[in-house]
């Protein structure tokens, strides 16, 4: 009986090892996305298409309005989703998956800015993006916004304050690159 056992333990060590993604399609369907994956370039379908970012914004929180210095400071949520056709995948083949959640380092992500910022905090990138089968990539992060606003000061303390966010990629002009607010 002792010797049955040895012989079993010592079959057991010896069998072929096999990739470890073969047994988790999750991990299979990742290293499948991103194996060739270029995170420089624009993921449309060749260089002449455009983008189009879907943009929503949530005022979460006003922090404050300095009415003196014409600044508003607050929290927003920020959402912004768009169709990366790289990023595409037939569920049947990864198990019924149908969301996976990526790296936002690994994947190419959009550089939009606010040119009414006056705030010299950056955003930063939150570290996952999530992408469905058709690839549709949604990611929503919370901001902390300081803006410049206008307006009259002669009208105190009637006046209005006009704060808006004018919201434009960092490299890409509106040929490649569309936003779209909703």
């Amino acid at each position: 009986m002792e010797c049955l056992l040895l012989l079993l333990f010592i079959a057991s060590n010896t069998l072929p090892c096999t990739d470890a993604t073969e047994d988790f399609p999750l991990a299979m369907l990742a290293n499948d996305l991103l194996a060739n994956y270029s995170k420089e370039v624009l993921p449309v379908v060749n260089w002449q298409s455009s983008l189009t970012v879907h943009l929503n914004i949530s005022i979460t929180s006003i922090l404050n309005l300095d009415e003196k210095n014409y600044r508003l400071s607050m929290y927003i949520l920020f959402t912004q989703g768009w169709y990366d056709y790289h990023l595409q995948w037939d569920p049947v083949k990864y198990d019924g998956i149908t969301h996976i959640s990526l790296p936002t380092n690994e994947v190419w992500y959009p550089d939009l800015i606010i040119d009414e910022m006056v705030s010299k905090q950056e955003p930063s990138r939150p570290p996952f993006i999530l992408v469905n089968a058709s690839g549709w990539v949604d990611n929503s992060k919370p901001l902390l916004i300081s803006s410049t606003c206008s307006g009259k000061m002669q009208s105190f303390p009637f006046d209005e304050h006009v704060c808006s966010l004018s919201f434009r990629s960092a490299l890409h002009t509106s040929e490649p690159l569309t936003i779209r607010f909703e």
